[in-house]
Order: C-alpha cells, then structure tokens, then sequence
C-alpha cells in the first residue's frame, strides 16, 4: 500500500469534521441512517435546493423529518463554525 502524507490543514480539517460528527451520532440507535441524513440534507442544500431554503423545503427534498433536518443543518453550522477557528 502506497502511503501519502497530508499537510496539516486538511488533517486538522478532517478531525474536526470526525470529531463534530461522530459527537453528534454517539447517542444514535442506527448509527448509519443518522450519516444517511446528514448526507442527504447537506447534499439537498449544496446542489439541489436554493441556499435560503428553509427546514421545510428541506425536509420534503430529502424525505426526512423535520426533527432529523433541523438537527443535521445545526451540525453543519457547528462544523463550519468549527472550521472558522
């Protein structure tokens, strides 16, 4: 296996970003329907939906509940604020 070696910025990056999730799904039964649903709402609001899409829009975009989107939107929020660090 070829090894490569990342500069610090995307390690710390990546960390972050696996650190804020796995916190956030620790509590979860179903461990991989909860990463199924942040995927989905944070691909729905990068590329399907406008960006002033609301947590309604989203919801129905996605098929998820409205519980599940609010709950993946504020994820996001708290990775990128995260990230601004």
């Amino acid at each position: 296996m070829v090894g490569f070696k990342l500069s610090e910025e995307p390690k710390n990056i990546i960390k972050i970003v696996g650190d804020t999730v796995s916190e956030a799904i620790c509590d979860e039964e179903d461990k991989n329907e909860a990463l199924i649903t942040i995927s989905k709402v944070i691909y729905a609001r990068r590329y399907n939906l406008s960006s002033k899409a609301d947590i309604n829009e989203i919801a129905g975009f996605t098929n998820r509940g409205l519980d599940e989107v609010k709950t993946s939107v504020q994820l996001v929020k708290k990775i990128e604020k995260r990230l601004d660090k």
